[in-house]
């Protein structure tokens, strides 16, 4: 996934406790000024998956929402730097 200058490349990581993946719960990244969808989309299967999000250099407010599912205790999810953890195996 590729940014545009103006904006910095993140993980977001998304995590199910049961480990089937998150069913019909969605998770929403939306800039509070402008409304621009950064993400909308779920885990699909599994304990842990990771997407790319491109959010703004400049400091901006985002607003996250999950909706729907039936099983949202075991959903979690987390935002991070793309230079935190461990670097990739080559």
């Amino acid at each position: 996934k590729s940014c545009n200058e103006d904006e910095t490349k993140y993980r977001l990581v998304m995590y199910d406790s049961f480990g089937d993946g998150w069913d019909t719960t969605t998770l929403s990244i939306v800039a509070e000024d402008s409304g621009d969808v950064a993400f909308m989309g779920g885990l699909v299967d599994g304990f842990q998956g990771t997407e790319y999000v491109c959010l703004s250099r400049d400091p901006q407010c985002y607003n996250v929402k999950t909706e729907g599912g039936t099983w949202g205790v075991e959903v979690s999810w987390e935002v991070k730097p793309m230079g935190e953890g461990s670097p990739a195996s080559k």
